[in-house]
């Protein structure tokens, strides 16, 4: 972990442990209900073990809850393996499939995979409108012309079915 990280957190009043999860999780055997990871899997190069270890500190009827982006993104949609996906940024890629499957390597069962729709559809839009034009694309010049109502109800739309993460 990063000291000056460390340093501010406790100023700030936080417990911090800087401590090996392998060590924390056999001190700690079946002593939560919940463990939860955010925005953490997709940087663990060794991902067997953290989940194991994950596990190992959950009661017998404990729940486990991973929260990751998604990388079947509609930001990239042109560029799969886009900079900001990719090591050492991420380690690994996660979509609803990944998280689906956790199950048949570990001794669990998966309850839900749920894909929080995306909530920055602007952004996206000003990516699509980006890339279009970049790859010389012909629908650039249609997207770019598509006034607020019309834009506003292609957001409507399909909103949904675009997503930014899985929990």
């Amino acid at each position: 972990m990063d000291p000056d990280a460390i340093h501010v957190a406790r100023q700030n009043g936080l417990t911090v442990l800087n401590q090996d999860l392998k060590e924390y999780a056999m001190a700690h055997k079946e002593q939560y209900d919940v463990v939860c990871a955010f925005q953490v899997l997709e940087h663990i190069t060794e991902v067997r073990s953290f989940v194991e270890h994950c596990l190992l500190c959950l009661k017998p009827s404990g729940i486990l809850i991973f929260g990751v982006p998604n990388s079947n993104p509609y930001l990239h949609r042109f560029d799969r393996l886009h900079t900001l996906n990719l090591p050492p940024h991420h380690a690994g890629l996660c979509d609803k499939q990944t998280m689906n499957r956790l199950s048949d390597f570990f001794h669990m069962s998966t309850q839900a995979v749920h894909v929080a729709p995306l909530v920055a559809f602007k952004d996206y839009w000003n990516v699509l409108l980006r890339e279009c034009k970049i790859n010389g694309y012909s629908a650039y010049h249609f997207l770019k012309l598509i006034p607020g109502p019309t834009y506003k109800f292609l957001r409507y739309l399909i909103r949904n079915k675009m997503s930014e993460g899985i929990c």
